[in-house]
């Protein structure tokens, strides 16, 4: 069973002029379009159909908006860059490295506890990730559940001012 399409004649919401609309399409004909940038309704000029925003200022405002993003997609790409730069670390290594000792109260960690065990083995990241800090081995330091969960995304030094070990 073919589906067909019903069309019918309908006045565009915009410029007013007759055209056929199948039951999916919108109320615009063809010529009439939404500025892309504010939504204002346009009625496009045949021989300029493919403007898309409606005046001078959306343009100005769209163009500073797509400069601003793309400065944004530079960012990410250089970030990307440079993390593939990096080797990838391992977390037992880490464990290894800083002697299965919690870098935040500098008891040991039971190796045998499984997360979300407060005395269980996480990494933790000096320069906090919320703060532009990296998965380099230099900024990943063993820590406790409990003791880093506490931290959350503090700097260290903010940290340990008010850090009272809680014991496990």
């Amino acid at each position: 069973m073919s589906e067909t399409t019903v069309e019918y004649t309908v006045n565009c919401a915009v410029c007013g002029g007759q055209y056929f609309q199948s039951k999916v399409a919108g109320d615009r004909c063809e010529l009439c379009a939404m500025c892309k940038f504010c939504g204002d309704d346009m009625p496009r000029v045949p021989s300029q159909t493919w403007e898309t925003l409606c005046s001078q200022q959306c343009e100005a405002s769209h163009r500073a908006h797509v400069a601003e993003y793309s400065q944004v997609l530079v960012a990410r790409k250089i970030r990307s860059e440079i993390a593939r730069s990096y080797r990838v670390v391992a977390k037992t290594k880490i464990f290894e490295r800083d002697n299965w000792q919690c870098h935040l109260c500098g008891t040991p960690i039971n190796q045998k506890a499984v997360w979300p065990a407060g005395d269980s083995a996480v990494i933790d990241h000096v320069i906090p990730k919320a703060k532009g800090g990296w998965n380099t081995a230099d900024n990943l330091r063993a820590a406790h559940a409990l003791c880093n969960n506490q931290r959350s995304d503090m700097e260290l030094e903010e940290f340990l001012k008010g850090f009272r070990r809680t014991g496990f």
